[in-house]
């Protein structure tokens, strides 16, 4: 409903919860997670939008080009803020990329346009 209201707006969830149950099933789990969420420490999530991305360029082209040239993990893409054609994180990688898909990814910097095409248009070429 607050979406509806002020468009933009982020909104999150506790995840204390999640964890728990997360880390009863696979012990040590919690570490991944807090490692992920820590703000002094580490790689930090960043998100982008992709803008023309080369025709038959796909997620696995991306995801390996980005940790072999810049080494970001790519965690996911959402062709909108409300992914509605399935999975966000950990796509196929045959999974096309399209103009305007969001790009989730971990890097110890923030990744520019130029560079995120550049990467593209090299892994396409190979």
């Amino acid at each position: 409903m607050l979406r509806r209201t002020l468009p933009g707006i982020e909104c999150t969830q506790a995840l204390a919860l999640e964890m728990l149950v997360r880390s009863a099933s696979d012990a040590g789990i919690s570490r991944v997670v807090n490692e992920l969420l820590a703000v002094d420490r580490g790689a930090t999530q960043y998100q982008t939008r992709l803008m023309q991305p080369p025709a038959g360029a796909t997620f696995g082209d991306l995801f390996m080009q980005a940790k072999k040239v810049c080494n970001a993990t790519v965690l996911g893409l959402a062709n909108s803020s409300d992914d509605s054609e399935g999975s966000m994180l950990n796509p196929a990688t045959d999974r096309p990329l399209k103009d305007g898909d969001i790009i989730y990814y971990m890097a110890n910097t923030r990744l520019s346009q130029q560079q995120l095409s550049e990467l593209l248009t090299e892994a396409c070429n190979v």
